[in-house]
């Protein structure tokens, strides 16, 4: 049994970045339309329109602070959601013929993003320091649940590629498969590695 039989793919999300810079072509409300005005105190005035057609909308609370923004470009869209500290804590895009949403925490770091796309769909949780610490994701045939340490390394995957292929890798510290387990074409296999990659026991 190799090694490769038994390696199950960790699928690599697309960027969010991509998100953050964006804005959508064209942007349709049918709605009634509550315009804050001016200070705090004021009447709000009330605007009705079947059809609002804009480039970029900013919504303020009633003091004036930015609390959402919808924006437009060629071949993009963005919806950004802000905090009362002017955070962004919420972001959803749809770039292209993608789609993706990102949630921040109060200091402006991703903390899960959420996203799908042509043939593959994910889901990526981060801890403070930037890490992706859970995945999971679909790409084709292949599906996987992933969970790093708090270097960022793998430690755990438990992964199938359609019928053929299912089973659980272990990684040490250091991101050094030591483990792996599962069924090739419905044959159980295991197998044991020392932290230099040398096979110290397997089955069958």
């Amino acid at each position: 049994m190799t090694k490769d039989r038994l390696q199950w793919k960790v699928l690599t999300a697309a960027s969010i970045a991509g998100l953050i810079g964006g804005s959508l072509t064209s942007w349709l409300l049918n709605a009634a339309v509550v315009a804050a005005a001016g200070k705090r105190g004021d009447h709000a005035r009330l605007i009705r329109a079947d059809v609002l057609r804009v480039r970029k909308l900013v919504v303020v609370d009633r003091d004036g602070a930015r609390r959402a923004v919808i924006s437009a470009d060629t071949g993009s869209g963005v919806i950004r959601v802000y905090d009362s500290k002017g955070q962004p804590r919420v972001v959803l895009g749809v770039p292209g013929n993608d789609s993706a949403l990102a949630l921040y925490d109060d200091t402006g770091k991703t903390r899960v993003a959420v996203g799908t796309g042509v043939g593959s769909d994910y889901v990526r949780m981060f801890d403070q320091n930037g890490n992706i610490r859970v995945g999971l994701g679909i790409q084709g045939d292949d599906s996987a649940l992933a969970f790093s340490g708090a270097n960022g390394l793998l430690r755990t995957v438990v992964g199938a590629s359609g019928d053929r292929v299912q089973g659980l890798t272990v990684y040490d510290s250091s991101g050094k498969t030591r483990e792996m387990a599962g069924l090739t074409n419905n044959q159980p296999v295991l197998q044991i590695q020392d932290s230099m990659g040398k096979v110290l026991w397997s089955a069958p």
